[in-house]
């Protein structure tokens, strides 16, 4: 009390010296020489040196009060945020000398009151990243008996320390401390981000309900964003509608990014109305969400502009090709624009050089297999009709097929789907009938190729009792190492593959249930991709190569078209133990029934947790 009563006397000892001079100023006009008020650099000096004198005389006084109340923590830490202010500034001549001040004043508090908790605040919150985690970890270990302010101030700034220094974890931690003792604290972003990385996705969006909202609409814009790239679709527009009822005006972006997530698109096409249209200065990423925006909320004519806008600006990217190709498949009046030739040229080249490179891989087998029949080395055909030009047939179905029908129905979605991509629902249902389209598509394509074969090609001729034996021990191996990485708290990396998968099963399930997600993911996924690389790819290879690498390659193909590089060894060895069923059985069945089981594996994954 007394030391407020000292800061409040000082305060309006200002006010009355500050009015004092300017009735004076006002009084005595002629006061000052002619020649300094015509000249401005003189003249500032002027206010410089008065303005110097009252910070003297201010700082006397505290140095004062100090003296009559030395005990007083409070006034000492006054004195020292009051010669900060001048200290840190770039526009005053003194500045230096006031740092030497501020020194002097740090150095007094440390020794005065080393252990006094607003001593101890000052100066870890002076302190910047790596420097101020030792002081921070040590004033932690002694703030049990500290204010619920104090602590909260200890916590923030201890994860701000631990920010700067990269140790996300830690700073998450105490950013979770921070908002328990104080739920609008500034480090509540921070707190969401790290629960939701601990799989505590339900505490997170807790925390952020609770909380009082920001005082300024850039926090609580902070607050939206943090929720769309997190959490589950809806909490971010609930947010958003919180902020806007309390009056706070959330910029456009914002509010698109939540409506959007939640699967609301007239309103993100709304919201983005009230930002300015597209120029040629705006960033790639927002020209994206622009075009994924209208997209989403059929606006086609919308979407045609945005791209029109980004190819008089970069030319074809392959974000923006894919882009075109959505529009296209959605919208065609509006992207048959004569402004939007260029990734029209960009796609149909595009599905060409897809069709024409399994010749990469054809060429060179032809050429081994007419050396090893000078060399009257025996050529071993698995399927009998089934020869080398089949095996391009079959590859180049399967890319265009994939790549078109992809592009044309998920666009950029695909090109920029990563492991941390949350895909709202209605995403997921257009995955789930993308799959089924390829698919279809694939088996309409090869329908011709596929009545090659007999049907003892199709079930197989022996090995059955081998293959029983393998699929068990498959599923033995899938099962055990799932629940010995849920056992060991081992975090799965989730990569686009697992994402696609993950949306595919959700959207399937949305659509028909799990039966259709059954049907779809480990019936005729398997099929397909079977006949393709099984039959045809290591069918026609093997009439050229000796089996051993006909099935390591297409293995490697097998594990390439996943795209999923922390897996690449569980696909490749997959590819060879089915390679090596379709020896085992010489025929279909048999790894056609291990793939099966295999995904639906996955399924059961997904929707029970096994």
């Amino acid at each position: 009390m007394i030391a407020k009563t000292i800061k409040f006397s000082f305060t309006l000892c200002l006010y009355i010296g500050v009015w004092t001079t300017s009735c004076a100023a006002q009084m005595a006009p002629g006061a000052l020489a002619v020649d300094v008020t015509l000249t401005a650099t003189r003249a500032l000096a002027y206010v410089e040196t008065h303005q110097q004198d009252a910070y003297t005389q201010m700082r006397a006084a505290y140095d004062a009060a100090q003296l009559a109340h030395p005990g007083d923590v409070d006034l000492a830490v006054g004195k020292c945020r009051f010669i900060e202010r001048f200290a840190y500034s770039e526009e005053l001549g003194w500045s230096g000398a006031a740092g030497q001040d501020l020194n002097a004043c740090q150095s007094m508090l440390k020794q005065r009151f080393p252990n006094d908790p607003e001593s101890v605040l000052y100066s870890l919150e002076h302190l910047y990243g790596r420097a101020a985690i030792a002081p921070g970890e040590a004033a932690l270990a002694g703030s049990a008996n500290w204010s619920v302010e104090q602590r909260v101030r200890l916590h923030a700034a201890l994860s701000r320390a631990y920010a700067a220094d990269h140790q996300d974890s830690k700073s998450g931690e105490q950013a979770v401390q921070t908002v328990l003792l104080e739920p609008g604290n500034e480090r509540l972003v921070s707190a969401i981000r790290y629960l939701v990385n601990q799989h505590q996705a339900v505490l997170a969006g807790k925390l952020l309900v609770n909380a009082p909202l920001g005082k300024f609409s850039f926090l609580e814009s902070q607050r939206i964003n943090a929720a769309v790239d997190v959490l589950p679709p809806g909490a971010a527009v609930a947010e958003l509608q919180r902020a806007e009822r309390a009056g706070l005006k959330i910029d456009g972006w914002t509010a698109a990014r939540a409506y959007r997530q939640a699967g609301q698109n007239a309103q993100a096409v709304a919201a983005l109305r009230r930002e300015p249209p597209p120029n040629d200065l705006e960033v790639p990423e927002r020209r994206q969400f622009r075009l994924d925006v209208a997209l989403a909320g059929a606006d086609g004519p919308g979407a045609a502009q945005v791209l029109d806008s980004w190819v008089r600006k970069s030319g074809v990217t392959p974000a923006l090709a894919y882009g075109y190709a959505n529009l296209l498949g959605r919208y065609p009046d509006a992207a048959l624009h004569s402004n939007l030739r260029a990734p029209i040229l960009w796609l149909l080249g595009t599905l060409l050089g897809l069709a024409c490179a399994p010749a990469l891989l054809a060429f060179p087998v032809h050429y081994r297999g007419t050396v090893r029949a000078g060399l009257l080395k025996p050529q071993q055909a698995l399927f009998a009709r089934i020869g080398l030009r089949h095996t391009w047939l079959a590859l180049a179905v399967f890319v265009v097929i994939s790549f078109l029908v992809g592009v044309l129905r998920q666009g950029t979605l695909l090109a920029t789907l990563n492991g941390n991509t949350i895909i709202a629902a209605a995403d997921q249902q257009r995955f789930a009938m993308t799959n089924l389209w390829t698919t279809g598509l694939g088996m309409v394509c090869l329908a011709y190729t596929a009545s090659r074969l007999s049907w003892p090609e199709w079930r197989g001729t022996s090995g059955w009792r081998t293959v029983l034996l393998t699929m068990l021990a498959w599923s033995v191996v899938v099962a055990v190492s799932h629940h010995a990485a849920q056992r060991h708290g081992v975090v799965m990396v989730h990569t686009a593959q697992t994402q696609a998968v993950a949306a595919t099963i959700a959207g399937a399930r949305a659509l028909a249930g799990v039966p259709f997600a059954l049907l779809l993911v480990a019936v005729l996924g398997p099929l397909y991709e079977e006949f393709v690389f099984r039959c045809c790819v290591l069918g026609g290879l093997a009439r050229h190569l000796s089996f051993g690498w006909a099935n390591l390659i297409q293995a490697l193909l097998f594990a390439a078209v996943h795209h999923d590089t922390p897996r690449f060894l569980f696909y490749f060895g997959m590819g060879l133990v089915l390679g090596w069923l379709v020896k085992r059985t010489r025929g279909l069945a048999a790894p056609m029934l291990l793939h099966s089981l295999n995904n639906a594996h996955a399924v059961a994954a997904a929707v029970w947790g096994f």
